[in-house]
């Protein structure tokens, strides 16, 4: 999950630090060509997006917030785009700058935001256009070349969206499946040690802050599996991982991390509490699977009061305290039975 995440800003920002450079570059050039040899007020628009674009960069620099930057260049360059729609640009060439801005908003902002910001784009064309006709201030293209421009940019528009929204759901299909037990429906071990490492540097940067694990582990489980099949298995540990999500809180994290072992991350708790949930769980599983004798062992690991350090550390502690559990309950029984 983590790798797809970095995976996801590190492209962002390539393309955001490539696209700012060759923005701030090229209006330059054509700031300079525009004062010189055509306008001077589209040389001044040119060199002000320009410094502009720069401004953002330096502040992405300093701040590495790659959304609120991506966000910021494609806002300017809806406006700039604009501008050198309704005044022609460069010798009547700002018509042309328009295809780029689907590029430019489908690859730094999110499928959704990026196709309203489209539409708004084509609107504020053709608003642009009619306030001109209205004014009778001529667009410097005629009305066939405008509107030729307009249903080209549409279908550079809707393919660039059909190329973000395909790719957008493929990368979260992935995701799922990296970071979602697809049996369950709960989060797995790819998603749930990185999220303990959160908790730990939480408790790094905070000495007051605690939070609880338990491991938790199916009792007789594997007599369903040998007596009545794996799908009466799979059946069973979807509706424990039921019970589990009906039995914590929403801010808590619950994995299933093996064939019937789970691991439940809370966040500021109290052991007590925690035991107590945990009992009621456990009373839950044995009534629902009584017919099996399925029941539940667990065992709780407490930061800081563990002094575990990483999440290893933490699987260890908290599964060697539920195999005591466990075998404290065995011990139970066969004393029962020789009694």
């Amino acid at each position: 999950m983590n790798d797809i995440v970095r995976f996801e800003i590190d492209r962002k920002t390539a393309i955001f630090t490539v696209i700012s450079f060759l923005g701030i570059a090229s209006l330059l050039f054509f700031s300079i060509a525009n004062f010189l040899l055509y306008s001077k007020l589209v040389g001044v628009i040119d060199f002000s997006f320009s410094v502009l674009f720069l401004l953002n960069y330096l502040v992405f620099i300093k701040k590495r917030n790659i959304d609120l930057s991506s966000n910021i260049f494609v806002f300017l360059a809806f406006i700039l785009l604009i501008l050198l729609f309704v005044t022609g640009g460069f010798y009547k060439n700002g018509i042309f700058w328009i295809y780029t801005f689907p590029l430019i908003s489908f690859y730094l902002l999110n499928t959704y935001r990026a196709f309203v910001l489209n539409i708004a784009f084509i609107l504020g064309l053709l608003l642009s256009l009619g306030i001109n006709y209205v004014l009778f201030s001529k667009i410097p293209y005629s009305l066939y070349t405008v509107m030729e421009a307009i249903f080209s940019y549409t279908v550079v528009f809707l393919v660039s969206f059909h190329f973000s929204k395909t790719t957008e759901e493929l990368i979260n299909k992935i995701k799922d499946r990296l970071i979602y037990d697809p049996l369950t429906g709960l989060f797995n071990r790819n998603f749930v040690f990185p999220y303990m490492e959160k908790f730990l540097e939480k408790f790094k940067r905070n000495p007051e802050y605690k939070f609880c694990v338990a491991y938790v582990d199916l009792d007789n489980f594997k007599k369903v599996n040998d007596t009545k099949g794996h799908l009466e298995g799979d059946r069973v540990l979807k509706e424990v991982a039921d019970i589990f999500q009906k039995n914590i809180r929403k801010y808590d994290v619950i994995a299933r991390i093996g064939g019937d072992e789970f691991l439940i991350v809370f966040d500021s708790c109290e052991e007590d509490v925690i035991k107590e949930r945990l009992e009621k769980i456990k009373k839950e599983v044995e009534n629902k699977f009584r017919e099996y004798g399925i029941s539940i062992s667990y065992g709780i690991v407490t930061i800081p009061k563990d002094g575990c350090t990483d999440p290893d550390d933490i699987l260890s502690k908290a599964d060697s305290r539920m195999y005591e559990q466990k075998n404290e309950k065995l011990r139970k029984k066969l004393i029962a039975t020789l009694n």
